[in-house]
C-alpha cells in the first residue's frame, strides 16, 4: 500500500497463485492497483500528460482511468484474487471531487453519492468482462466513505462489506440486521500495526493487549462478521504472537 507495487513484476501472481495465497488491496487500492507507486509510473509509460486520478472528470479521463483499473485485472485474472471496489485519493487521501467543488451541502454529498454509485458500475462492468466469473469483491465504508454509506450510497449485494476498526484495537461498529443478510457478507480489517502522524504510530512493538484482540474480534464474529478478515501487520517478525494469535 505505501511502499511498494504487487503488479510490477508480472511473476508475483502466479509465485502467490502457486503458494495458495489470495491476493488483495487495502481500501484505497482499487482493482489490484497501487497508486501510491503505480498511477504516475503508467502515466508516464503510456504518456498520457492530462489525466489525474479523479472520476469526476467526464471524458477522456474517465476512459483512461478505466482502462488503468482494466490492465490490472487482465494482469490478474487467472489467480485467486480479492478486488476492492470504489474510490478514495491516491495515497489514503480522500475522494478527489474537483469537478464537484461549486456545490454544497445536501446537494454536494447527493453528487458524491452518485459518482461513487456509477464509479463502482463501472468497475463491476470491468470485472464482468475480463473475468466472466464470480470473484471476491469488497467495498471499505472507511472515512469519508462511510459518510456517502450512511446517507444512502447503494453498494451491490455481492460486494462484501468491510469494516475497520479505529486504529486502536476497538471495532468502531458492526452490520445491522439488513447488513448481515447480504449476500457478500461482511469483513473486518484490524490493526496490529499503524503508520500515523508522530505520537500516533505503532510499527514495531504493538500495543494493543491480545486479551483486547480476542474481545474485539468474538465481538465482531458475534455480530456477523465471519466473511473476511484482514490483520495489518506491517513487519512480520516483530508480531508472530499477535498473528499467530490472530490465525
Amino acid at each position: 500500500m505505501h511502499v511498494n507495487s504487487f503488479n510490477a513484476k508480472p511473476e508475483n501472481g502466479a509465485l502467490a497463485d502457486q503458494m495458495g495465497i489470495v491476493v488483495g488491496t487495502s481500501h484505497c487500492d482499487m482493482l489490484m492497483r497501487s497508486n501510491n507507486r503505480e498511477w504516475y509510473p503508467w502515466l508516464e509509460k503510456k504518456g498520457y500528460q492530462d489525466a489525474v486520478y479523479d472520476y469526476s472528470v467526464p471524458g477522456r479521463n474517465r476512459e483512461i482511468l478505466k482502462e488503468y483499473w482494466r490492465e490490472s485485472v487482465q494482469q490478474n485474472r487467472n489467480f485467486e484474487v480479492s478486488y476492492t471496489l470504489g474510490m478514495r485519493g491516491i495515497h489514503d487521501s480522500g475522494f478527489e471531487i474537483r469537478s464537484l467543488e461549486k456545490l454544497e451541502g445536501e446537494e454536494l454529498r447527493k453528487a458524491k453519492i452518485h459518482l461513487l454509485e456509477t464509479i463502482i458500475r463501472d468497475q463491476e462492468k470491468i470485472l464482468q468482462e475480463e473475468l466472466g466469473k464470480e470473484t471476491l469483491k469488497t467495498f471499505v465504508p472507511y472515512k469519508e466513505v462511510l459518510e456517502l454509506y450512511d446517507h444512502g450510497l447503494e453498494v451491490p449485494e455481492e460486494l462484501t462489506l468491510i469494516w475497520s476498526n479505529d486504529n486502536y484495537g476497538h471495532i468502531r461498529r458492526y452490520p445491522n440486521r439488513k447488513e448481515q443478510m447480504r449476500k457478500g457478507g461482511n469483513g473486518i480489517y484490524y490493526h496490529n500495526s499503524y503508520w500515523a502522524p508522530p505520537g500516533n504510530s505503532y510499527l514495531f512493538i504493538n500495543s494493543i493487549p491480545l486479551a483486547h484482540t480476542r474481545n474485539e474480534l468474538w465481538k465482531a464474529w458475534e455480530n456477523g462478521i465471519q466473511k473476511l478478515w484482514v490483520l495489518n501487520i506491517g513487519g512480520l517478525k516483530p508480531l508472530e504472537e499477535e498473528i499467530s494469535y490472530f490465525l
